[in-house]
């Protein structure tokens, strides 16, 4: 795999950033290109950003039951992290999917899973606040996410 571009470097950085400060009240525990396990998929795909709820992760990693948010930061694999992969969370039951467009210059999010697809699909463009579904006193402007 060839080394992450500037851009998506920035865009997970920023990423860190707000995830940290929001839950600097140890309301999720925050996971930076860590494994989610699917076990029942035989799958640990590998996200750039988890919040997940809070627990001592040295024995596993954190399941999909436990992940409270998970986001994806594309710039070249856009149509996989919202196919193939979208599917692959859908059917693990994540609840709350975002992925990062680059190239689009918006957030794509993912809710409601049902039989392997999210039933509710939106995107947010510059002047929209992003909010976590399972804290939405967080947000995160997606003009400061991926600022000029």
């Amino acid at each position: 795999m060839s080394p992450p571009g500037p851009d998506y470097s920035e865009a997970v950085s920023r990423l860190t950033e707000w995830s940290v400060e929001s839950a600097a009240k140890r309301l999720a525990r925050i996971r930076i290109q860590d494994p989610v396990g699917i076990p029942e998929l035989d799958s640990a795909p590998q996200p750039d950003v988890i919040w997940a709820k809070i627990r001592d992760y040295r024995d596993r990693h954190p399941l999909a039951a436990e992940v409270l948010l998970l986001i994806e930061v594309a710039d070249s694999s856009l149509d996989f992290d919202c196919g193939e992969k979208a599917n692959l969370y859908a059917a693990a039951g994540i609840q709350d999917y975002w992925v990062v467009s680059l190239p689009e210059r918006l957030v794509h999010i993912y809710r409601q899973p049902s039989g392997g697809a999210f039933s509710e699909h939106r995107t947010a463009g510059f002047g929209e606040l992003l909010h976590p579904l399972a804290f939405p006193q967080f947000g995160l402007s997606v003009a400061e996410l991926l600022g000029p």
